[in-house]
């Protein structure tokens, strides 16, 4: 439930990243924008898989989700999200500039990504039977009497 909690927390970042982006609709724009938090969530997901669904797996959930809600007024200043390289570049030059876009605008959606990281796996886990008996997510095995 992780992943695809995961998956859902970075979509709402990336919603509330673009909400007031000027974007032209194609019928490619939402797979352009989410196939990057779909291939986030199947990399988690198969790591999840591999360590056996490990309780220290929270750890990276929670930075990928901090790391997110960080990124939501950087994108909404820069059109593009922090990297590592711009974060070494900046240095002190950083620093005004987080001040400076510490709007109540900006705070809010930093909390409500933080916040939804932190309910949504559990959101997730009560919806999953409701989603796999719709077929959704569950992958069925091919029946053996045939």
């Amino acid at each position: 439930m992780r992943a695809a909690g995961l998956v859902l927390v970075l979509m709402i970042a990336r919603a509330l990243a673009l909400a007031d982006q000027p974007i032209g609709w194609s019928v490619w724009l939402p797979s352009a924008l989410i196939w990057h938090d779909v291939a986030i969530g199947v990399l988690f997901w198969i790591v999840d898989r591999l360590t056996r669904d490990s309780k220290w797996m929270w750890a990276p959930y929670a930075v990928i989700v901090v790391w997110a809600a960080v990124n939501v007024p950087v994108v909404r200043a820069l059109s593009s999200p922090l990297t590592w390289p711009m974060l070494r570049a900046t240095g002190g030059p950083l620093a005004d500039s987080i001040a400076y876009y510490a709007t109540p605008a900006n705070l809010i959606a930093i909390a409500l990504v933080l916040v939804s990281g932190a309910v949504m796996p559990a959101v997730v886990g009560k919806l999953s039977p409701a989603v796999r008996s719709a077929g959704v997510i569950a992958l069925r095995r091919p029946s053996a009497a045939r």
